[in-house]
This record gives structure tokens, C-alpha cells and sequence, in this order.
């Protein structure tokens, strides 16, 4: 399991690649991390209430792309898609 401070920069990396493409805001899993997606999208908002005038990287939507489920560092298994499957519906 990691250490408290080793989640919050977990936290802290995954909210600043969301601010980095253009999110104005983000969820979090736990009240105790409001402070931490907080710091990291004022810092990128600055004092605008947005970011709709940040260009976004319009790569096209290709099929291969779509189809392509490889998961770097990771698998996927039947019993994950059956799981996935049953909570979905």
C-alpha cells in the first residue's frame, strides 16, 4: 500500500494531467483530497473560471484506436470483462 504522501502525489500528478488538457475541475475518491485537486486547478485556472479557449489535441478517432485494448504494464482477463459486464448492467 503506498504512504499518504506517496497517494497525494499519485493525486497530485493525475489532477495536473487533467488541468494540463483542459479540465476546469475534477472529482476525487475522498474528501481529504479536495485540498490537493484544489491546489493544483487554481493553479492552473489562475483566476479564469475555464479553460474553453485552451486548444485541445484533435487527434482523429480511428477504429484501430477503438479496437486497440492493450493496457501498458497490465492485461485484461475474462473475468475482469465478466465483472465489468455484470456491473454495468
Amino acid at each position: 500500500m503506498l504512504r499518504a504522501s506517496a497517494r497525494c502525489a499519485k493525486v497530485t500528478e493525475d489532477k495536473q494531467r487533467e488541468a494540463f488538457i483542459g479540465f476546469d475541475g475534477t472529482w476525487v475518491a475522498h474528501p481529504d483530497l479536495v485540498p490537493v485537486a484544489k491546489k493544483v486547478f487554481d493553479a492552473a485556472l489562475l483566476d479564469a473560471p475555464h479553460q474553453k479557449s485552451k486548444e485541445r489535441d484533435a487527434r482523429p478517432v480511428e477504429a484501430a484506436r477503438l479496437l486497440d485494448t492493450h493496457i501498458p504494464g497490465s492485461s485484461i482477463s475474462e473475468d475482469g470483462v465478466r465483472h465489468n459486464i455484470r456491473f454495468a448492467m
